[in-house]
């Protein structure tokens, strides 16, 4: 059954340098490949193309030796050259693909990768448009940034997947989903974003998710670069979490705001990249830890369920109307129900708010219907 995924990781001993030939090879697709390879040992090292074809089919065998690995960079940026790669198909006898390998081939949409890959090197299908890969393996080592800036819109990552690298999928903007095999023992994934195993780690949030996150509790740590250029407006961190790595909310333009149920968490100085200051830091009152970074960030407070303040001025009776303030999050709904009774409660739906700029006054035209009544808010 075949799967689609990303993998790599890097390997600087993909290519041991021997005579060099030049061998016309007859592809699977009718067309020819002019690929260039050293041979090692009885194996044979894919060393570049100097073809026409776009769509490149890799032979399993040639001079009678088993084709084992793709060597660094050898199609890197070749739509700059006479033809332009669209299509690569890597046969199972191929164990290794090189750093570099398909950067930079900006036409590049679609890869099939044999069962026989063990490592996928650093940056390997880079910044290639990459809609489609498969993978139907025993093992796979995904390295460093081996994925970033494809055009992945959903990734299938396979039980056999045994090493991630930073970042897999960095600036992979169409990507919205990550999901991993349930019988994976080193990952796990938990609505569309990829942690470890036990999710006490966040590793990389999709870039392509829009809207708000939250982190969910019992992650302890997010992870280098997890968000960076994420598209999401808010994120919501449990207390649970810690240390907040390198870049771990590194240059994402839409992010307006951060709600933090804890104390501020460990994190080094460059987790924000280069400007926070359109972000907004979220506390609960009464949270130790977050008055003395006033003079760095821009605080305000977060109450994690709707609250009514009583202590605001126009909390009961304002013009012989009664009203209170509800405060929550901003752009999350909220409904007020009433009951006469608390004994033998009826609650009864009156109203949905959203919230707006983190608050909203709500009324109740009827309270003077009732010798008394009582309210609640929740959501929906």
């Amino acid at each position: 059954m075949k799967t689609s995924g990303f993998q790599f990781k890097s390997r600087r001993n993909l290519m041991l340098v021997c005579l060099i030939e030049t061998l016309l090879l007859a592809s699977s697709v009718v067309v020819q490949a002019q690929l260039t390879f050293v041979t090692n040992n009885g194996s044979i090292t894919i060393t570049g193309y100097t073809g026409t074809n776009g769509n490149v089919v890799i032979p399993d065998m040639t001079n009678g030796y088993p084709v084992t690995c793709i060597g660094e960079s050898a199609f890197e940026e070749q739509e700059f050259g006479p033809w332009n790669l669209t299509s690569i198909t890597v046969p199972d006898s191929v164990t290794n693909i090189g750093d570099g390998a398909f950067g930079g081939c900006e036409n590049l949409t679609n890869a099939t990768i044999g069962n026989g890959i063990i490592t996928i090197g650093a940056a390997a299908f880079a910044f290639t448009r990459i809609a489609n890969i498969y993978l139907d393996t025993n093992l796979v080592i995904i390295g460093d940034a081996a994925f970033s800036g494809t055009s992945l819109n959903t990734i299938m990552l396979p039980a056999s997947v045994s090493f991630i690298g930073n970042v897999p999928f960095f600036q992979s903007y169409s990507l919205t989903n990550i999901t991993v095999d349930p019988s994976n023992s080193n990952y796990s994934s938990l609505n569309g974003v990829l942690y470890n195993k036990d999710q006490t780690k966040l590793i990389e949030c999709p870039n392509g998710l829009v809207g708000s996150y939250s982190i969910p509790s019992g992650v302890t740590d997010i992870g280098n670069s997890a968000f960076d250029f994420c598209a999401l407006a808010q994120i919501y961190i449990p207390a649970s979490v810690t240390n907040l790595e390198w870049q771990a909310l590194g240059d994402c333009g839409n992010l307006t705001g951060l709600f933090f149920a804890g104390t501020p968490p460990v994190w080094n100085t460059a987790f924000f990249g280069d400007d926070f200051s359109s972000i907004t830091f979220f506390y609960i009152p009464g949270t130790s830890g977050w008055l003395q970074l006033a003079p760095f960030l821009q605080l305000g407070y977060w109450f994690p369920n709707p609250t009514i303040p009583a202590n605001v001025l126009n909390f009961g009776i304002q013009n012989n109307q009664f009203g209170f303030t509800i405060v929550w999050a901003t752009n999350v709904p909220v409904i007020v129900d009433a009951c006469t009774n608390l004994e033998n409660p009826q609650w009864q739906p009156l109203q949905t708010n959203i919230i707006t700029d983190s608050a909203i006054y709500f009324t109740d035209p009827q309270w003077t219907n009732y010798p008394s009544r009582f309210y609640r808010l929740r959501s929906p």
